[in-house]
């Protein structure tokens, strides 16, 4: 996942100029709503966690984030490449793919965020099931090395967006058809790392096998009281 953020991550000012021929202005909303439809899903986030299997619950959530991520790039190429009407025409902001796709990245903001929150949940509770097997807790660890780890597979992907980005022909002097038909390309390499990459996270996430029942023991044999509802409920607001 940390490989293809830094893989992606910048692409979209390609896509908006030359892929839906829009400027930064025309899409300036996008952010905020994804902003605020994120902060807004992170709430239901620990009442999702008690409620389901936080596992299950966020391998589904990824899931449907594989699936849909880049349908606006499948539907958009299959236009132009197989002769398709499948999705809405360029058009002015406020448009219907204006609409459509500002509804995309609001929907993919929320349960990308959701997922990423249950992601960081299981990965506390590794500490408990350490500390039953080795005697130590180790948080430090569990959370210092992923996130080093992410930092450093992020930046090879910054490294091998260049070379992808040359291998798809963008580069300077590329306009006008030339332009778009390399686009259309890095749209369709987009595609091909949004399914085998997150899909090659989400095998790993699967092998994951601490559930609430073992978590809640865990809990009760290393001598911890679980927080009561409105402890939880606080520490969630």
């Amino acid at each position: 996942t940390a490989l293809h953020t830094g893989v992606t991550t910048g692409l979209g000012i390609y896509f908006n100029r030359n892929l839906w021929q829009w400027k930064p202005s025309d899409i300036a909303l996008f952010a905020i709503t994804s902003l605020v439809g994120a902060m807004l899903v992170a709430g239901f986030a620990g009442q999702l966690a008690r409620r389901f299997d936080k596992k299950k619950l966020a391998v589904g959530l990824i899931f449907v984030l594989i699936v849909s991520g880049d349908i606006h790039f499948i539907l958009r190429l299959s236009d132009s490449w197989l002769g398709t009407s499948l999705f809405p025409e360029n058009g002015p902001q406020f448009g219907s793919l204006w609409w459509f796709l500002m509804i995309h990245a609001l929907l993919k903001s929320c349960i990308g965020t959701m997922a990423f929150i249950l992601i960081a949940s299981m990965n506390a509770d590794i500490v408990e099931d350490s500390q039953k097997t080795t005697g130590r807790r180790s948080e430090g660890l569990f959370f210092a090395g992923p996130h080093l780890m992410e930092k450093c597979i992020t930046g090879f992907g910054y490294i091998a967006k260049g070379a992808m980005l040359s291998a798809v022909g963008v580069g300077v002097g590329v306009t006008g058809i030339e332009m778009l038909e390399a686009t259309e390309r890095l749209a369709a390499a987009v595609i091909v790392l949004g399914f085998v990459l997150p899909l090659t996270s989400l095998y790993f996430i699967t092998k994951y096998e601490i559930t609430k029942d073992s978590h809640e023991h865990n809990l009760s044999d290393l001598g911890y009281e679980p927080a009561d509802e409105n402890d939880q409920d606080s520490i969630t607001r």
